[in-house]
């Protein structure tokens, strides 16, 4: 009957911890008032200062016991036994107990995507295809100088727990198209989102990305989005959300096999160009307010000595690949090979340099 009492009790203050903590700080407070009075009236003989109480009181609460002060009377050593046996360290043993338990159940409840984000300028990674694609994702990301310190969050309803163990990795579980989800994942503080197919056997992957895509633009403006789409003929359902870009993974891979079994060695090229844990890379640099002297040829040239070499340049939905008579446009991006990403000013100024 005692111990179903006392069970009772646990279970009770488990769930109101607030209470709980509330209630053991006044049980900690009566303790050390308690034990400093009895200390204060029954070793008068000592002549005691009320600091002199409250330090033996604490001393004797934390188990020290320093010495400089002791119980010599029978009064005192009841408050003793009464104060710091009995409610002092019965209350502090549960209070650190229980504090253990609230750091385990978060941390628990954070591996299991239960929590909330509290991120600055986080990177989300919406659903999840496979563990050997988000691992992938991951590692790109860390190694990119720019965004590798970035808290990267993964949004999902597909598993349970997270299956990996990184240090700026998070994990929100609910539904990809729920508002709730995206606010548990600190939404409005995100900076990129890539979108990933459900599924690469499900045809009906590209309509449920699309859908994502637009629960996010709605959700913050002003976020940089990257949707997977696995067949072209899809791309119309992205032309009603403000997505910034489409990457279609079957198509790429599919031109990449046939380029490869016509011009061996293109494969390997570009695994090493769009990886970033390769010593040189591809980088996009947004052109912004050019000056009128300068044609891409001339910039391409000026590249090659700062060690970069101009590849293409994307000017809403057309790729230039030759420069000849091509100037730079407010809004172009300068696709490159180099060792880093460099501003649209550097490049100028390496031009008037040289």
């Amino acid at each position: 009957m005692y111990w179903r009492t006392v069970n009772r009790w646990l279970r009770l203050f488990r769930r109101r911890r607030d209470v709980s903590a509330m209630l053991f700080g006044l049980v900690l407070s009566i303790s050390i008032l308690g034990n400093a009075t009895c200390y204060y009236v029954f070793e008068y003989t000592k002549d005691p200062t009320v600091g002199d109480a409250l330090w033996f009181s604490v001393i004797s609460l934390s188990t020290i016991g320093y010495g400089d002060l002791q119980a010599d009377s029978v009064g005192a050593r009841l408050g003793i036994v009464v104060f710091v046996i009995i409610l002092g360290l019965g209350s502090f043993s549960l209070m650190i107990g229980m504090l253990f338990e609230w750091v385990a159940e978060r941390l628990s409840r954070e591996q299991k995507g239960m929590g909330s984000i509290s991120a600055e300028g986080h990177i989300l990674i919406v659903n999840f295809p496979s563990l050997h694609r988000i691992e992938q994702i991951i590692e790109e990301l860390c190694a990119d100088r720019d965004h590798g310190g970035r808290e990267i969050v993964i949004v999902t309803d597909k598993i349970d727990e997270l299956p990996l163990r990184k240090r700026n990795v998070s994990f929100v579980k609910g539904a990809v198209l729920h508002d709730e989800t995206y606010r548990r994942a600190g939404i409005d503080r995100a900076r990129l989102a890539i979108v990933l197919a459900t599924d690469y056997g499900d045809t009906t992957s590209d309509a449920v990305v699309a859908s994502a895509v637009a629960v996010i633009e709605s959700m913050n403006e002003s976020i940089y989005t990257v949707a997977e789409c696995l067949a072209p003929r899809h791309r119309m359902l992205f032309d009603s959300v403000r997505c910034n870009s489409v990457v279609f993974s079957h198509t790429i891979s599919g031109n990449l096999l046939t380029q490869e079994i016509l011009d061996p060695g293109v494969a390997r090229m570009m695994d090493a160009l769009t990886s970033n844990i390769h010593e040189s890379c591809l980088f996009a640099t947004e052109v912004v307010d050019p000056p009128g002297e300068y044609s891409y040829r001339n910039l391409a040239s000026s590249m090659v000595k700062q060690d970069m070499s101009l590849l293409c340049v994307q000017r809403e939905s057309d790729m230039i690949t030759s420069f000849a008579g091509a100037q730079p446009v407010h809004g172009d991006r300068m696709i490159y090979v180099g060792k880093q990403r460099v501003s649209w000013q550097h490049i100028l100024a390496g031009t008037v340099d040289g």
